[in-house]
């Protein structure tokens, strides 16, 4: 009995329907695109949120993940699909693999799905998920120019392959853009609270 109460939790908990990031909840970003004032485009740099921390290659500001989102204005190039809300992530000066661009939590979890846009170009994106530094799996596709796509990960990596501690995610296309939002995630429970079941 006790055996069937510990592969309910985790069946439970690694196949439901799983928490969404949309990154609604930060504050209004309050710099404004360099690009003309009509855009309505406004970000700031974003290192954690809601358990995740994001990291790249450089603490130089160009190569860090930020948080945008649009007020009013005529758009702005793939961003205005990217963004599903008031705000979304963004790799802000390119996305290619030297970049190291990264998401992670401090426990396992599972990456459900992720709705990513390619802002100016058409390119493939690599997503590839670690567990505590280990490869354990590599999701690759083509996204067209500033269409928004839901990557459905867990579908394709079922089970404990996709049970990471962090992804990297880039493109193969110099000098491109990543919007990134809503990302679904499963938080796995904790060896302590298997033992508790137990």
């Amino acid at each position: 009995m006790k055996t069937l109460i510990v592969t309910a939790f985790i069946t439970t908990a690694a196949h439901g329907t799983g928490t969404l990031c949309t990154f609604e909840n930060l504050p209004a970003p309050t710099t404004p695109s360099m690009s003309s004032a009509t855009t309505g485009f406004y970000w700031d740099y974003l290192s954690s949120y809601e358990g995740f921390h994001f990291t790249s290659s450089s603490s130089q500001g160009n190569f860090q993940w930020g948080y945008y989102d649009l007020v009013g204005g005529g758009g702005y190039a793939g961003y205005d699909e990217g963004i599903i809300g008031d705000r979304a992530l963004f790799t802000p000066w390119g996305s290619e693999q030297n970049k190291n661009y990264r998401i992670r939590r401090d426990d396992l979890w599972i990456l459900n799905s992720i709705e990513v846009t390619s802002v100016w170009n058409s390119t493939a994106v690599v997503i590839e998920g670690y567990r505590y530094g280990e490869g354990v799996f590599t999701y690759t596709t083509q996204l067209t120019a500033a269409q928004r796509v839901k990557l459905n990960i867990s579908s394709g990596y079922p089970g404990p392959l996709n049970n990471i501690t962090e992804i990297k995610i880039y493109t193969n296309t110099f000098s491109s853009h990543l919007a990134i939002d809503n990302v679904n995630y499963t938080v796995l429970p904790a060896p302590s609270a298997l033992a508790l079941l137990a």
